[in-house]
């Protein structure tokens, strides 16, 4: 089901970028909208940032005891 989610998410997502992209292109001083290196570079610093904040909690729920944290469900 999450495999469906995400690709219809990206399937709507990207079109939206590249719409945003035109219309903010006018405000990017030497830089081409159709240039790869600042789309994977945006897409790069968005994953990270996406894998930070969930990194945090995934540790903080590893350290758990599962027994202890269904006792309080």
């Amino acid at each position: 089901m999450s495999s469906e989610i995400c690709g219809g998410s990206g399937a709507i997502g990207l079109p939206i970028a590249f719409g945003a992209l035109r219309l903010v292109a006018n405000q990017m001083y030497g830089v081409s909208p159709n240039d790869p290196k600042y789309s994977v570079a945006a897409a790069v610093v968005l994953l990270v940032c996406t894998a930070l904040a969930g990194l945090l909690p995934a540790l903080r729920a590893s350290r758990l005891d599962p027994l202890t944290a269904l006792k309080y469900e």
